[in-house]
Formats: C-alpha cells, structure tokens, sequence
C-alpha cells in the first residue's frame, strides 16, 4: 500500500490491523521497521507522521477512486 504524506511525498508501506491500533511499516532489507515521516507545509511549518494510528482516532472519508472507496483520516 502507498501512504501518501502531504508535499506529493509517498512511501511504500505494509498495514497491520489489531483490535485497536494500526501499525504502517516500511520494509527495510530483511525486516520491517516503523518510521516517522515529517513534511515541511508553507515553506515552514514540519508536519509529522507517525506509524502508529489509533483506530479510536480515525475517520473514514468514502471517495469514488476505485472499487475500495474508503480512505482513513487521521485527525492526530
């Protein structure tokens, strides 16, 4: 799956679903690691993104993109 950051930015990522947290990891040779992302918005403002959402804190928002039409907005 493709975690698109703001900026055009996106990093190839593998999801973990638990009962109540979503992990997003990257693979890094022969492992799987958990990386903060950070984005720099309006030229100073840095944005970061962390690999752990909590499922409490998410929204989904239905967008026609495709035949999954679900997309998860973390408001954290």
């Amino acid at each position: 799956m493709n975690w698109r950051l703001g900026g055009g930015k996106q990093v190839e990522v593998h999801v973990a679903l638990f009962a109540d947290i979503i992990l997003l990891m990257q693979k890094q040779e022969n492992r799987f690691v958990l990386r903060t992302h950070s984005v720099i918005v309006a030229g100073k403002m840095k944005i970061e993104h962390g690999p752990v959402i909590k499922l409490q804190e998410v929204m989904v928002q239905a967008y026609a993109a495709g035949m999954c039409c679900q997309r998860p907005i973390s408001n954290i």
